[in-house]
């Protein structure tokens, strides 16, 4: 058996009671670091055992609920500290109305600003009558050149018939 499976088994080897490995225990006894390191070990444990925790103080609980409610109040102020330093020391609310209203005043006086970008259509009907009034001179003018178109047809007939 080496050190390191030793030391993985060095706490059965010091509690008393303990099933210990014939091996583990046989190496301890040959190795001068393995045994220095029990009788260290064997050391401390016996020191703790004489070892007694002291008794808190009689008043120790009621000082520590106290002190959890002051941190939990001073934890409060601190989460929304920020809101009354200086000029924000204000109610939200009013501010906020305020906000709305000059946003919305912005809103108005951009939407009349900015001209309409889109006419609105008229119904056809409206449009046509609208075009025949810009155009009426070439209307006006249109049943001359259709009345010639069937002259020269008629010409042009006579023409290829001989």
């Amino acid at each position: 058996m080496n050190c390191k499976d030793v030391r993985e088994q060095i706490f059965d080897l010091v509690t008393p009671g303990a099933t210990v490995d014939p091996n583990a225990a046989r190496h301890v006894e040959e190795c001068a670091a393995c045994a220095a390191e029990v009788k260290s070990l064997r050391q401390t444990m016996a020191l703790l055992d004489g070892w007694s925790a002291p008794e808190p103080s009689p008043y120790f609980d009621v000082r520590l609920q106290a002190r959890l409610r002051e941190e939990k109040t001073l934890q409060q102020r601190n989460d929304f500290g920020w809101l009354k330093a200086g000029w924000l020391h204000v109610r939200w609310q009013p501010v906020m109305a305020a906000a709305l209203s000059f946003a919305i005043a912005a809103g108005v006086m951009v939407y009349q600003a900015v001209p309409p970008t889109a006419q609105v259509n008229d119904s056809a009907a409206v449009s046509d009558l609208q075009a025949l009034d810009k155009n009426s001179d070439v209307y006006n003018n249109f049943d001359l050149l259709y009345d010639d178109e069937p002259q020269q047809q008629q010409q042009q007939q006579q023409d290829r018939n001989p």
